[in-house]
């Protein structure tokens, strides 16, 4: 079976953003709702790490980390309530 990763995006996450970004499917953008997110297969992530996971603005994280961490969002946020999300917090 294939790990897979999500790719984080930290330069388009803010201090003041509920949620953290996350990269949606064939590197088209991005997404607070996991369910919305793209699923990179960890070869992918490691044959371009230096694209997927350079540290300081993507860091790919494997899917099971972030989907424990997942919430429901705040009614009325985005997207028409799509989640889980992961919180913006010093924790997370």
């Amino acid at each position: 079976m294939t790990a897979h990763c999500f790719i984080v995006n930290l330069s388009n996450t803010t201090s003041d953003d509920r949620y953290i970004s996350v990269w949606r499917p064939n590197d088209r953008g991005y997404c607070w709702a996991l369910s919305r997110a793209g699923r990179y297969a960890l070869e992918d992530v490691l044959q371009h790490a230096g694209y997927y996971n350079s540290g300081y603005a993507n860091v790919a994280v494997p899917c099971e980390v972030l989907e424990a961490m997942g919430v429901d969002p705040i009614k009325g946020h985005h997207d028409g309530d799509t989640g889980p999300c992961v919180e913006n917090t010093k924790v997370n």
